[in-house]
């Protein structure tokens, strides 16, 4: 029997180096059927060098009630998004 985990919520903050936080944005939790995605994206604007990162907290709790916390994050440069 395969056991289900729950995503209960999600902090989402935006770190960067020159460009402004209103460059880039981080979303989540997405489900899309048994898979929740975290998307980190950077639109065109500002600085080509600079990566965008995306940094979440997630706390879950699985089918027997046991609750936890884990870290995820990502990271994409200017124009690019990717799911974590």
């Amino acid at each position: 029997m395969q056991k289900a985990t729950t995503i209960l919520a999600a902090v989402a903050s935006i770190l960067c180096g020159s460009a402004a936080l209103a460059d880039a944005t981080c979303e989540g939790p997405i489900q899309e059927g048994n898979t929740w995605n975290l998307v980190c994206a950077a639109d065109d604007q500002g600085d080509a060098e600079t990566e965008y990162q995306c940094d979440y907290v997630l706390s879950v709790t699985n089918e027997a009630g046991l609750e936890g916390q884990t870290n995820a994050s990502g990271s994409v440069g200017k124009g690019l998004s990717g799911v974590i």
